[in-house]
């Protein structure tokens, strides 16, 4: 059997490791590894992640346990849980997060011995909060469960499970599933009170530490009942220094999700915007990493609690309490939700909320909008979508997201230096798409239309950025461009920090997704002087001007937009053309300095109202 503790992925742009966390000297990880070691032959234990930094940690913490570290280019568990199977293809397999420390020491050797005894070809701990147990299954069944199409990427391993053995529920007695779960108070004689325990998970590092310290090194179930019968202080994270001015309204943000895309460099840019004209700001930001740094030097005060801020639990309401009354804000500013706890602070202090909207699908918000004074859209797409929701029309105020046009000028970045790094060609017509891998975003449009162009452009080129996400899109994208003959021109790059370098090394960016609220990257490709070619579908057209700032095509239609692919390879004076035009247009209403100006009168407004 192959035991693998595995280290979940955290997006890129997120710092916070809890692994990483120190409990009396000792890191997380190691603790762990060096309980693993004495209960598993090291021969046949695996920690298995998914970032080279989690990687090079593992491979810190092993030391001489001899344990073994892989990586996954999945970003799923299932799917990495599938890498380990393809590389060990006749082992059982069982698998355990970091929690694992909250579980009776002996928990692994228990599980594998109910687990060939009841002739099992799958296990899973019940009575245990779920991210304590562990899960074991077959290599037959794993292949079966890799064989599974999934609609939205790879779900937990338990949901996939339970899918493959409902299928089997009518196969003959030979062909079913033998998954007789392992009962935690059964097997532990009730010693153990699961039921009453709140288990840490992996947001409540603070927490953890002292949970575990003084406990036995082996036998770390007294840390469960540790949990559940002393009371243990929320954490809370002290704000860092602030540049305010007192005279100003006091503005608290709030994001949630943490990691660092077009809405996260947004949020930043209002924030060093709004320092510039002397507004006092805090904010609350889910989980340390590249947000919170940009926010602290954006002159924002910042803390970061490291656990999800959205969940309903007591200490989101101690949270909730001290964040208002250590920045007393003048209004709170959600870019994202925040959770029932603090919409119910704000609503009993009087607390103005505004709410900036750079999605249509609203599901999640529901109460945040309902509590919000102002909903700032960020085109009028999503305005029309936020009103056929329900959100009065004169609650609604459309903002267009703006581009500091100096940070991303033509003349910053260098378009032959910029190849280089990527070993790009340099003669090559480089077709750049930034988006996450969502069905939405269209990718195999973009292929399909290559597929055409290529015909005319020999030396086209495609490069995707953006956060890999759903593995199962990626391979069926993969497969689409390999039966479109284009599969040795692709280039997959992933998340990118400065992302003005890909895009200063493109001919032409292109964003032909379906319902795109408004789009960033367009943004900041046009503040650099580059051709874009968008969809009619959505917010984006509302910026582009089709034909003088940039090529707008209709929405699914590869065909035209494999003509405007060919006709700004074959003109390069008329893409150049519509670069100069391009930039133009967002200097004339769409930079931050533009952006954040409307955003001050909202927050002006809002507060003089209270």
């Amino acid at each position: 059997m192959i035991y693998i503790l595995h280290l979940p992925f955290y997006p890129p742009g997120i710092s916070f490791r809890p692994w990483a966390a120190e409990i009396e000297g000792f890191r997380l990880l190691d603790w762990l590894l060096l309980r693993i070691s004495h209960r598993v032959s090291a021969s046949s234990a695996v920690v298995l992640t998914h970032t080279s930094l989690d990687r090079d940690l593992a491979n810190e913490c092993v030391g001489n346990t001899g344990i073994a570290v892989l990586q996954s280019q999945a970003e799923t568990k299932l799917e990495a849980i599938g890498d380990i199977a393809a590389a060990f293809p006749k082992q059982e397999v069982a698998w355990f997060s970091p929690e694992l420390a909250f579980a009776p020491s002996d928990l692994l050797e228990r599980v594998a011995l109910h687990h060939r005894s009841a002739g099992n070809h799958y296990t899973r701990t019940t009575g245990l909060p779920e991210l304590a147990g562990c899960e074991i299954a077959n290599a037959e069944l794993l292949a079966a469960v890799g064989s599974l199409e999934y609609q939205a990427g790879a779900p937990d391993p338990s949901v996939a499970f339970a899918e493959v053995i409902k299928m089997r529920n009518d196969a003959p007695p030979s062909e079913k599933i033998l998954a007789a779960p392992f009962d935690v108070a059964e097997h532990y004689n009730n010693t153990v009170k699961c039921s009453e325990i709140a288990v840490v998970t992996r947001h409540d590092v603070d927490r953890a530490r002292r949970c575990l310290v003084d406990l036995p090194a082996n036998y770390t179930c007294e840390a469960m009942m540790r949990w559940a019968s002393e009371h243990v202080p929320v954490y809370l994270p002290p704000f860092s220094e602030a540049r305010c001015a007192e005279a100003m309204p006091r503005i608290l943000y709030v994001e949630n999700f943490s990691g660092y895309s077009g809405s996260e460099e947004c949020l930043r840019g209002l924030a060093g915007g709004l320092s510039a004209l002397g507004f006092c700001q805090s904010a609350l930001i889910g989980l340390d990493g590249l947000l919170a740094v940009r926010m602290r030097e954006s002159g924002v005060s910042v803390a970061c609690p490291n656990w999800d801020v959205n969940r309903d639990a007591d200490y989101s309401f101690d949270l909730a309490s001290y964040v208002i009354r250590t920045t007393r804000p003048d209004l709170i500013h959600c870019n994202s939700p925040p959770g029932h706890a603090l919409l119910q602070q704000a609503h009993s202090l009087g607390i103005p909320i505004t709410t900036h909207m750079r999605m249509i699908s609203f599901a999640l918000w529901v109460e945040l909008l309902a509590q919000s004074a102002r909903v700032i859209a960020v085109s009028e797409y999503v305005k029309r979508k936020l009103e056929a929701f329900g959100v009065p029309s004169e609650q609604i105020k459309v903002v267009y997201d703006g581009v500091d046009a100096e940070h991303f000028h033509p003349h910053i970045s260098d378009k032959r230096a910029a190849r280089a790094q990527f070993e790009i060609p340099q003669n090559a017509f480089l077709v750049l798409m930034i988006a996450r891998l969502s069905a939405s975003k269209r990718h195999d449009l973009l292929i399909d239309a290559a597929a055409d162009a290529i015909k005319s452009i020999p030396s086209l080129l495609l490069a995707f950025v953006g956060s890999y996400g759903d593995l199962l899109l990626r391979r069926q994208i993969a497969n689409h461009a390999y039966s479109r003959g284009l599969d040795k021109k692709i280039i997959w790059l992933p998340f990118q920090e400065d992302i003005r370098k890909i895009e200063a090394a493109a001919d032409v960016l292109v964003l032909c997704s379906e319902n795109e609220p408004l789009g960033t990257c367009i943004l900041e490709a046009m503040s650099l002087e580059k051709p874009v070619i968008v969809s009619d579908s959505g917010g984006i057209c509302e910026v582009v001007e089709g034909g003088v700032s940039g090529v707008v095509v209709p929405s699914g239609n590869d065909e035209a937009l494999a003509r405007a692919l060919i006709g700004l390879a074959k003109q390069p004076e008329w893409a150049a053309t519509l670069g100069r035009a391009a930039r133009v247009r967002i200097q004339s209403g769409f930079t931050l300095k533009h952006h954040c100006e409307q955003i001050a009168e909202i927050f002006r407004t809002v507060c003089l109202k209270r």
